[in-house]
C-alpha cells in the first residue's frame, strides 16, 4: 500500500494525517491506495533516537454521523486507553503474542 510504504514515512506529521482533539496525537490516512471510506489510524513517534511509525487500526467504511462512525470508534479505543503512548510502551505490546 503506498500509504505506508511512502506517504506516511516521508512525513508522518503532515497537515493531512493530522487529527485533532482527543485524536491530536494520531494520524490517518485516507484515500492513497485505500478503499472508498475506510480509515487507516496510526500514531508517530520521533524522538532524537527514533522515528517510529505504528499502525494501530483500519478503520471501516466511514458513515458520517453514524454512531459507529470510524472516527467515534477510533477515539472510544483511545479515550479507553487500547493504545500506549509511549514509545517503549508501543514497541514492547507490538512485539507481544
Amino acid at each position: 500500500m503506498v500509504a505506508i510504504k511512502e506517504k506516511i514515512p516521508l512525513d508522518p506529521f503532515a497537515s493531512h494525517f493530522a487529527l485533532t482533539g482527543a485524536l491530536k496525537h494520531y494520524g490517518r490516512v485516507k484515500k492513497m491506495g485505500l478503499p472508498d471510506r475506510y480509515r487507516l489510524f496510526f500514531r508517530a513517534i520521533q524522538t532524537e533516537e527514533y522515528k517510529a511509525i505504528f499502525v494501530l487500526w483500519l478503520g471501516y467504511p466511514r458513515k458520517q454521523g453514524d454512531k459507529n462512525d470510524c472516527y467515534k470508534a477510533f477515539t472510544k479505543m483511545v479515550e479507553r486507553g487500547d493504545f500506549p503512548n509511549s514509545l517503549d510502551a508501543l514497541i514492547l505490546d507490538s512485539q507481544e503474542d
